[in-house]
């Protein structure tokens, strides 16, 4: 369940605190919305414009191209005690260019799949209240993610790893973070919106509502989890 504190300070966002930069693939927005989080959505162009301030965080989406300024920005940005949060191809066209020497695509792609994670920092605020500990957490990798490959493995944290994925592809990230001067980069490998989830246990079977119970939720979150139910019969704890 939030901290009584994290809830009061997501009731206090405003829509400029969030950004999201449109890409080809992921979908973030999607998932700010289903939390009811405001935000601004804008283009990578309309990001050339766009005034940014250090208490801003910004999403940038999975994308099949970016404007080399538009990572430049993002880095200033980033410099003066921003936060940037990118996903799977932003490796190659925003990280890559706009902060050259910490991470890169290592020129693989990966298949369709879902891959088992282990979790490197739980105290990170990122990964705090993440994953269920008592489960065996996986990770969905779209086809022709791209795999992290680690420069500076001073400056640059693994949050989130995976053997799997450095069998197959040579490589083991799948949540890396560094700091850029007074601010954070967070990337991850594939995409914030879920497209497809895989049962590897009994519990991911398990119907959602029953599985809020047995984590002890309040009986307002058991009725919002029994009414989506209603509206997507067969919704159950691995999609969630």
């Amino acid at each position: 369940m939030e901290e009584k504190a994290n809830i009061e300070i997501l009731e206090d966002i405003i829509r400029t605190d969030i950004i999201v930069v449109d890409g080809t693939y992921d979908h973030i927005h999607l998932v700010l919305d289903s939390m009811k989080f405001p935000y601004t959505r804008i283009s990578s162009e309309e990001l050339l414009r766009h005034t940014l301030t250090p208490t801003q965080t910004i999403f940038v989406n999975c994308s099949s191209s970016f404007p080399p300024e538009g990572a430049r920005i993002l880095a200033g940005f980033v410099a003066n005690c921003g936060q940037l949060i990118t996903t799977d191809w932003a490796l190659k066209h925003v990280l890559e260019v706009g902060f050259p020497g910490y991470v890169k695509y290592n020129n693989n792609s990966t298949a369709d799949e879902v891959v088992r994670i282990e979790l490197l920092e739980k105290d990170d605020p990122v990964l705090s209240g993440f994953l269920d500990e008592q489960s065996d957490p996986v990770w969905w990798l779209e086809g022709s993610s791209y795999p992290i490959e680690i420069i500076d493995k001073k400056k640059v944290k693994v949050l989130v790893k995976s053997k799997e994925i450095e069998e197959k592809y040579g490589v083991d990230p799948v949540l890396i973070s560094f700091n850029h001067g007074k601010g954070i980069v967070y990337h991850m490998i594939s995409h914030f919106y879920l497209q497809r989830s895989e049962t590897r246990e009994a519990k991911y079977s398990m119907k959602a509502s029953d599985y809020a119970k047995f984590k002890g939720a309040k009986s307002d979150t058991m009725a919002a989890w029994e009414e989506a139910e209603e509206v997507e019969p067969g919704l159950d704890y691995g999609t969630v």
